[in-house]
C-alpha cells in the first residue's frame, strides 16, 4: 500500500515523515530522491543542466539547487520546462522505491502539480494557514516575504490539494500536536495492514 503525505511548502509534510520514520514506518522522501537524482551521473542531472547550462553549476561541478530556484521561481515557463523534465524520473524512482509488501509512505511536495495522485492508494496532505507559513520559511529559510510568495504562488491552493486527499491533518499548532494528529491517522493505517 502506497500513502502519499502532500502539504505546501513549511506546511508541516517533512516534520510528519520525521514521526513516521520515527514511529517504525517505512518512509520515502521525493525531495531527497530529486536531491541525488541531480548530483553527477545521476538520471536528473543532465536535464537539469539541458535547460539551464552551466550558470547553474556551483565551482565542484554540482548543481546549485538555490540558483535553480531563483531561476525556476521566477519562469513560470522554465519551472514548467523542469518539472516536464524531471518529473518523470522522480516518479519512477519513487515507484522503485515504494513497491512491495506492506505500507509505504512517501512524501511528495508536488503531488498535485505532478498530476501523480492517481499513483497512490491514499494520500494525506498537511496544512496550514498561508500566514502560519510565511513565518515558518522566513524563520527557517532567512528569506524576505516577497521571494516567500513567489514560491507559494507556484504552488497548487490548499483547496486543491484537499480535493485528492483522502485525509487533511491541520499544523497550526505545536509540534506535539502534530505528531498526536499523525500517529492517530498512522495507527488507523498500521491497523488494518501487516509489515
Amino acid at each position: 500500500m502506497r500513502i502519499a503525505i502532500t502539504g505546501g511548502i513549511a506546511g508541516g509534510k517533512s516534520e510528519a515523515g520525521r514521526i513516521l520514520a520515527a514511529a517504525g514506518a517505512r518512509v520515502t522522501d521525493a525531495d531527497a530522491v530529486y536531491h541525488r537524482m541531480i548530483e553527477p551521473g545521476g538520471a536528473c542531472f543532465d536535464a537539469v543542466t539541458g535547460l539551464f547550462g552551466d550558470a547553474v553549476l556551483d565551482a565542484g561541478g554540482r548543481i546549485d539547487r538555490r540558483k535553480v530556484a531563483g531561476i525556476v521561481f521566477n519562469d513560470a515557463e522554465k519551472r514548467a520546462a523542469l518539472e516536464r523534465a524531471t518529473h518523470p524520473l522522480i516518479r519512477s524512482e519513487l515507484l522503485a522505491l515504494t513497491a512491495g509488501d506492506g505500507v509505504f509512505f512517501a512524501l511528495v511536495p508536488l503531488l498535485c502539480e505532478s498530476g501523480t495522485a492517481s499513483d497512490f492508494d491514499v494520500v494525506w496532505t498537511v496544512e496550514a494557514s498561508v500566514e502560519t507559513r510565511i513565518k515558518r520559511i522566513v524563520r527557517r529559510d532567512h528569506i524576505g516575504e516577497s521571494a516567500v510568495k513567489k514560491i507559494l504562488a507556484a504552488q497548487v491552493t490548499e483547496a486543491e490539494r484537499a480535493a485528492v486527499a483522502h485525509t487533511v491533518i491541520r499544523n497550526d499548532g505545536t509540534l506535539s500536536g502534530l505528531k498526536e494528529k499523525v500517529l492517530k491517522e498512522y495507527e488507523k493505517i498500521r491497523d488494518k495492514y501487516t509489515y
